[in-house]
């Protein structure tokens, strides 16, 4: 049944199966680890499960696990206390964009699947572009255009100041990523 709510989520959005990850603990996540491209067993899973995933990482229980996600939390948190203030917000022109990054806390999950939404819907339109994903914090200067949550705007202006932000709710399904698109579409295709 997981199996089928992912290849229906990847349909929807367009993604391809390789860009996909799960984790799992027990009997009844194993048909859905060996669909994925990148299976993650839990520590606490059987062997009979752990013996089909790439990765094998903590118990879930175990305290190290607890420690690393307490700690990541805090590295979170440090991040938005970056540099605080404001930054002046510089407006690219679309006909300078040749590369945009989706970006989020760790640079992984949802901006991972936006950056290869986006670049795919690009390619079909007949539009070669630069389109990555990373954490906020380690954007290269070299982009034009940041998309981000809009609950990370501050610390998206504070890490790469004069570098246009496009804010958006959801990474696979915004209005601002809509105007986005088409403006780039719009520009290329001229």
């Amino acid at each position: 049944m997981e199996q089928l709510g992912i290849d229906k989520f990847l349909e929807y959005y367009g993604l391809d199966l390789k860009d996909t990850m799960a984790f799992g603990d027990g009997g009844n996540d194993m048909q859905m680890l060996q669909h994925v491209s990148l299976a993650v067993a839990m520590g606490n899973a059987g062997d009979e499960l752990k013996s089909i995933a790439d990765f094998v990482t903590k118990d879930v229980d175990d305290e190290e696990l607890m420690k690393s996600q307490e700690k990541s939390k805090a590295m979170k948190q440090e991040g938005k206390d970056i540099l605080e203030g404001a930054k002046e917000q510089v407006t690219a022109s679309t006909e300078d964009i040749n590369k945009v990054v989706f970006a989020c806390d760790a640079g992984l999950g949802s901006s991972a699947m936006g950056a290869t939404s986006f670049r795919k819907r690009l390619e079909k339109a007949g539009i070669k572009m630069d389109v990555k994903n990373y954490a906020i914090e380690k954007v290269p200067q070299d982009v034009n255009v940041i998309v981000t949550h809009e609950n990370l705007l501050e610390r998206a202006e504070a890490a790469n100041p004069g570098i246009r932000i496009v804010t958006i709710q959801n990474f696979l399904k915004d209005q601002n990523i809509e105007d986005l698109y088409e403006e780039i579409v719009q520009k290329k295709q001229k």
